[in-house]
């Protein structure tokens, strides 16, 4: 069960008017998946919805328009069904790859997924499909630093989003971190990623608690965060000094 929106800022309005004024000046078949998620704050329900109660989407033309948004806002409304969300041309991917060019700082990209054109673009299918292209790095060890950096700032982007409220992106933000996690602690020991897997994995487990099916994943989950990087990569011979570096790496100084 999601919680009622919260109000919309003026300045996400004055950016999904001028969004509209710029598709509605398009053709249907002239729309391209650039137009619709370089800046995806119409993807919102809330936004679109505001946008015609204030009479900005009026006249026969906008009726495809509004068709398409419509028909995307379907797609969109669960995060485990339907199309993938296309990553690529959005705002925290853009954010993304000015890091991984060393154009943009991590903490200077943090305070950039933050900022309202940038969060308020974030919806429950965004955050999953954010979270999912983190982890899908896990496939490569050697990547955990980028996975970690980019779920940080995906996780950041999420937290600051108008839509933070809805349990459908806190679910997104804290299995995607689990699933990292997982992977960063079978490449590299660290407690503050373990710990906050924990608390993940606890919020998680509060929000299934009527769902035994779910509450058992979950449970698989979080004991594969805290057991796997004992063992992996280790032969029985070298498992003992392994787990002792692991232990010695992982607790603070």
């Amino acid at each position: 069960m999601t919680s009622p929106a919260p109000a919309i800022a003026p300045g996400t309005l004055a950016r999904a008017k001028e969004r509209w004024e710029r598709l509605r000046t398009l053709k249907i078949h002239q729309i391209t998946q650039t137009d619709l998620f370089e800046n995806p704050v119409l993807l919102r329900r809330d936004v679109v919805t505001r946008l015609q109660e204030d009479g900005s989407t009026g006249g026969s033309l906008d009726s495809d328009l509004m068709a398409l948004l419509v028909e995307l806002h379907g797609q969109f409304d669960d995060i485990r069904t339907g199309p993938s969300y296309p990553l690529g041309p959005g705002p925290v991917e853009r954010i993304w790859d000015q890091v991984d060019k060393g154009l943009l700082a991590q903490d200077a990209a943090a305070a950039a997924v933050r900022s309202l054109p940038v969060s308020e673009g974030l919806t429950p299918k965004y955050a999953e499909a954010l979270m999912r292209a983190c982890w899908k790095l896990t496939s490569d060890l050697t990547e955990w630093r980028r996975m970690r950096d980019r779920a940080e700032l995906a996780i950041a982007a999420i937290e600051a989003s108008p839509l933070a409220h809805d349990a459908r992106m806190t679910e997104a933000a804290d299995l995607g971190w689990i699933l990292c996690a997982h992977a960063q602690l079978c490449a590299v020991p660290d407690r503050r990623v373990l710990e906050r897997a924990k608390a993940a994995g606890q919020r998680l487990l509060e929000q299934a608690a009527d769902d035994p099916v779910e509450r058992a994943r979950l449970h698989a989950r979080i004991a594969a965060v805290w057991s796997d990087p004992y063992t992996y990569g280790k032969d029985r011979a070298s498992w003992q000094a392994g787990h002792q570096i692991w232990k010695l790496q992982a607790t603070p100084s």
